[in-house]
């Protein structure tokens, strides 16, 4: 490691050890009771979501659209959810999507959560495929021999 690095290191460590005690002690982990309410609705939402999105149908590619999907600790969405628009109550479709990166945030910031800083990129080529919304640039999904 060269000196200049190195000493880079050094005053910058206990500085950071220090921002992140202090962000501990602003945000202390929440009890493990309602961590795991929290995470029981987080899931309940979430199979909303999917019932929803996998009832919708779509005739035509223009129906089909991508919703961010989840909070990160560190910011942006999980993935992305394809859906129809068709046949679908889009508002509340998308009402329930934000409520659910709302708990998830909520919930990460209580329990102290990290993640990646991977940046998930939005499906640019939706198609309807078979009365169902898909991301024409997925990998295909893999199949047993």
């Amino acid at each position: 490691m060269l000196p200049e690095m190195r000493a880079l290191l050094t005053a910058a460590l206990p500085a950071l050890l220090i921002a992140c005690g202090l962000h501990q002690a602003a945000n202390p982990p929440q009890p493990a009771e309602e961590f795991a309410a929290d995470s029981a609705r987080l899931a309940a939402r979430w199979n909303e979501i999917q019932t929803l999105a996998g009832e919708s149908r779509c005739s035509a590619d223009r129906h089909c659209r991508a919703l961010p999907i989840g909070a990160k600790p560190c910011g942006g969405p999980w993935s992305y959810l394809i859906y129809s628009q068709d046949g679908i109550d889009s508002a509340q479709f998308q009402a329930k999507v934000r409520e659910h990166r709302a708990l998830e945030s909520a919930l990460n910031r209580r329990s102290l959560a990290v993640s990646d800083c991977e940046f998930i990129a939005p499906p640019e080529r939706l198609a309807c495929r078979q009365e169902h919304c898909v991301d024409l640039d997925a990998a295909a999904p893999l199949r047993a021999p």
